[in-house]
Formats: C-alpha cells, sequence, structure tokens
C-alpha cells in the first residue's frame, strides 16, 4: 500500500477488512479516515471496518466504517 494507509490491516481472502489506526501524539484528522476508507476500496475491499484507538476524545463526526476506542 502507499499514501492513505492504515497502521494494521487484517483481511481474509473473501474480502473481509478490519484496519486499525492509531494515534498516540497526533489527533485524529477525519480527512485521513476517508483516504484509508479509499485505499481499501482500491485495493478490493468494498466493506472495510476501520478501528481507530486514540488519545484524545471522539471526534464529532466519525464515518459510519469506523469504531474509536479511546486509551
Amino acid at each position: 500500500m502507499g499514501a492513505g494507509q492504515p497502521d494494521l490491516v487484517f483481511f481474509t481472502e473473501d474480502g473481509w477488512c478490519l484496519a486499525v489506526e492509531c494515534k498516540v501524539q497526533a489527533k485524529v484528522a477525519l480527512k485521513q479516515l476517508q483516504r484509508h476508507g479509499k485505499t481499501l476500496q482500491r485495493y478490493g475491499f468494498e466493506e472495510p471496518h476501520l478501528a481507530v484507538i486514540a488519545v484524545d476524545e471522539q471526534p464529532a463526526a466519525v464515518l459510519d466504517f469506523c469504531r474509536f476506542k479511546e486509551w
């Protein structure tokens, strides 16, 4: 993968995909999450799932395919 890649991706041959984005110091940016979704779709994952793990609180707007967890 190139630009727009998440930190970690788990996938199966039948098209299931879970990507992980971990933020320790930087803020969660909605545009970055959108890029991750588009990148995963370009690689053939029609309905990717994205887990976002961050120190900061969840931003007001999070995309449908994202799940957010503070740590």
